[in-house]
């Protein structure tokens, strides 16, 4: 036999090997069936039944409507674990949202600043001032380079948490530092000289 037979021979011997003791012992879920369906009934969702029959066709089909609403009782009192918990439908589970920013950059003298760079960072809530000292912990969150025209165009997820950019250019004749308050919008134009 060749050597290159027997490496193919052993990586699919090593596959399969592996193939079957993952199904042999059920992916690894390590449990016995006892712990799961000792689950506490109070705790699962409760199932409504109905039964619509179509007079016109015969037939009949059976829908099942699962009522996910808290139990009154466990919303008064503090949660004791996981399973006590009570989410609200509309509830957003995301720590982050979108920005969209569009940047015009001109001159003191109107002319298009072409292919500068544009930094955006996370400085703290409470920042109104570029002589706030804590201008300086900023985060850095994404850089933006204008085209030929001075304009930009970006998209960015930023923390839920942060209410101020500081948004600095890179070139000369330009005020280069601004704070923006994102706290109310998500969408913003900006028209920098």
């Amino acid at each position: 036999m060749s050597n290159i037979n027997v490496r193919k021979m052993t990586a699919a011997f090593v596959i399969l090997s592996f193939w079957g003791l993952m199904s042999a012992c059920g992916g690894g879920g390590g449990g016995s069936s006892e712990a799961a369906t000792s689950a506490p009934s109070a705790q699962l969702a409760t199932t409504d039944t109905q039964t619509n029959t179509d007079n016109s066709a015969g037939s009949s089909s059976t829908v099942s409507v699962v009522d996910y609403s808290p139990d009154g009782a466990k919303l008064n009192n503090e949660a004791e674990t996981s399973l006590d918990l009570y989410v609200e439908s509309d509830f957003n589970f995301d720590s982050y949202r979108q920005i969209t920013l569009d940047i015009d950059l001109q001159s003191l003298n109107g002319e298009n600043i072409a292919d500068s760079l544009v930094y955006i960072s996370a400085i703290a809530s409470g920042v109104v001032a570029l002589d706030d000292p804590k201008v300086y912990e900023k985060s850095l969150i994404t850089v933006l380079k204008t085209d030929s025209d001075g304009s930009g165009l970006i998209t960015f997820e930023a923390p839920q948490v942060v209410d101020n950019l500081l948004i600095e250019i890179n070139s000369l004749g330009i005020h280069n530092k601004h704070i923006v308050d994102i706290s109310e919008q998500d969408y913003f134009v900006l028209a920098l000289n």
